[in-house]
């Protein structure tokens, strides 16, 4: 619907009204992006991610779909909190480790640009984090 439609549609013609249309509707007024690249047993992709949280794991319907069956299938959460960005192990058998750190089951840890991610045989690479 165009701008001239709806303020046809909601407003008399005679009314001194502008309308304006929300376009990229920002997460509570905050632009996120989390810039990845992913190493899979499928190869080598680069993905940005902009709405969160964010569910990685073997699942077709995670956001971060990994086809290895060493990731866990719910494998990781990341999240926005605070004015940070978390990843969040869900209970995988093969575990997490972010930049060397054993991620305990159920446990979290703030991420950073540079930080490698390993589930299982994956690997993510955060390469840009904008919080605008």
């Amino acid at each position: 619907m165009s701008n001239g439609s709806i303020k046809n549609w909601f407003f008399n013609k005679k009314d001194d009204v502008s309308v304006k249309l929300e376009k990229d509707k920002k997460e509570g007024g905050v632009n996120l992006v989390l810039a990845m690249d992913v190493t899979s047993g499928q190869g080598k992709f680069q993905c940005e991610v902009r709405s969160f949280p964010c569910l990685i794991g073997r699942m077709r319907e995670c956001k971060i779909f990994l086809p290895d069956t060493t990731v866990g299938r719910n494998h990781a959460t990341i999240s926005f909190i605070n004015g940070s960005f978390f990843i969040t192990d869900n209970g995988s058998k093969n575990g997490l480790i972010v930049s060397g750190q054993i991620i305990p089951e159920n446990g979290s840890r703030r991420l950073y640009e540079g930080d490698i991610i390993l589930l299982g045989k994956s690997q993510i690479l955060i390469r840009k984090i904008i919080i605008e």
